[in-house]
């Protein structure tokens, strides 16, 4: 896909001010989705 430059740069300017918020728990939770799903694809 195609890099939306003015979303990049949207996000940049709100990390630079300190706006952009990061949600932990839900990349702990993305983390420990993508690792259950690699150990079961190898059987």
């Amino acid at each position: 896909p195609d890099i939306d430059q003015k979303r990049v740069d949207e996000i940049r300017q709100a990390i630079t001010e300190g706006r952009f918020k990061i949600d932990s728990s839900r990349i702990a939770d993305g983390l420990i989705s993508s690792v259950r799903d690699m150990l079961e694809s190898r059987g």
